[in-house]
């Protein structure tokens, strides 16, 4: 579930409870709360060169990290930008930030039952065209079997360059 649906669900919840009107300003509620840490550091990434050798080159990385709940059917997708506050639109004559390979993103699966999370990447667009990282994470039981509504902490490192804009 991303962040977005889960602070949808809290609008409902909220609205349940203080019906369609606010009296008093005591009546609100605050409700917020981090989402996610993250960092932009310098680093290096190995490259494989088959015909050349392999060699190291500096790089601009992203490392993000959050949690997280698969939906009802096992499965949530996040989007990497969601949880970060790098310029990612290119507004201001400023560039996109852009991503590139390798992705790495790691989850564990958080609680006291035994229950196994699996990841998928892929760097794409929004709808809007601004470049991201897609993280889907599914969550399993021991035969196999989908489970829903399980909490997960996650992690991605991901190379970033600017794409002038």
């Amino acid at each position: 579930m991303s962040h977005d649906d889960r602070a949808n669900e809290v609008r409902a919840a909220l609205g349940d409870i203080v019906g369609d009107e606010i009296r008093d300003r005591t009546d609100v509620i605050a409700a917020r709360w981090p989402i996610a840490a993250y960092s932009v550091t310098d680093g290096r990434v190995a490259v494989h060169n088959v015909i050349g050798g392999d060699y190291c080159t500096p790089q601009r990385l992203l490392d993000v990290a959050g949690f997280g709940t698969t939906d009802d059917r096992g499965t949530v997708e996040l989007s990497l930008n969601d949880f970060h506050c790098e310029d990612v639109s290119g507004g201001s004559g400023g560039g996109l930030l852009g991503y590139d390979q390798p992705v790495h993103v790691v989850a564990t699966a958080r609680g006291d039952a035994p229950v196994f999370v699996s990841v998928q990447s892929r760097i794409g667009s929004t709808a809007a065209d601004v470049p991201n990282v897609f993280i889907t994470v599914s969550s399993w039981d021991k035969d196999g079997a989908a489970v829903g509504r399980v909490p997960f902490n996650w992690r991605c490192l991901v190379p970033v360059t600017s794409i002038p804009g």
